[in-house]
């Protein structure tokens, strides 16, 4: 499913690795930065300096618009921070992925974001009042709850959560965790991949854990 070979960033590497169908997987990075960088160069927007990026055997830097596209209809994202359109609500943020892959009715995604809420015991008067809103006045916690909705509304073959559980309380950091653990298994052949700078929140998660070296620095010449 992913295939890493020698992957080097300004960040991180060289990196190889190997990703299966059905992983449950923790990536350890040691910054925030370096976190973002990992999961922008799994999602092919910034292209390493050196190595080659295979994502469902596909070269992820080598291949055209249209078959990336066609790639990353299998893919759920919910990077740490961003990916939102400011000038749309919240809800037809959520709604777009799910909409433009026709993977799911507005039908269908109403009742999956109820489940969510509920899964991650939030009321269903504040769950209505965020996806109302504007993306712009949404606090931390409540932009990742939503873009870990959006990542799974496509019913993805991979799933990419970057720093999830930042600024939650205790109490959601678990049902969160336990959330996406129960999707995990209900689909067969999902992998899931959690990206961090700080592992304390998934410690005692049950994932095989991937640590990003920093990158190496570029040897000395001899005199």
């Amino acid at each position: 499913m992913i295939n890493f070979n020698q992957v080097t960033t300004e960040s991180f590497g060289p990196l190889s690795m190997e990703v299966e169908a059905g992983a449950l997987v923790k990536v350890v990075a040691g910054t925030r930065e370096t976190a973002a960088a990992f999961v922008r160069t799994l999602a092919g927007l910034a292209s390493p300096l050196s190595g080659q990026t295979l994502l469902f055997g596909e070269d992820l830097y080598s291949i055209t618009e249209e078959e990336y596209i066609r790639l990353m209809a299998r893919v759920g994202v919910a990077q740490g921070a961003g990916g939102m359109i400011s000038n749309l609500s919240a809800a037809e943020n959520v709604a777009l992925p799910a909409m433009y892959h026709g993977r799911m009715t507005l039908a269908q995604l109403e009742t999956f974001t109820a489940e969510a809420m509920a899964a991650l015991g939030i009321s269903l008067e504040e769950g209505e009042k965020m996806m109302q809103g504007s993306t712009l006045s949404l606090k931390p916690w409540q932009g990742k709850i939503l873009r870990m909705i959006r990542a799974y509304s496509t019913d993805p073959d991979l799933v990419i959560l970057e720093d999830i559980t930042s600024g939650m309380t205790q109490e959601m950091q678990d049902n969160a965790l336990q959330w996406a653990l129960r999707l995990h298994r209900e689909r067969h052949g999902r992998a899931t991949m959690f990206v961090c700078h700080d592992e304390s929140a998934l410690k005692s998660f049950p994932a095989r854990a991937i640590h990003l070296a920093a990158e190496a620095p570029p040897e000395k010449e001899e005199d």
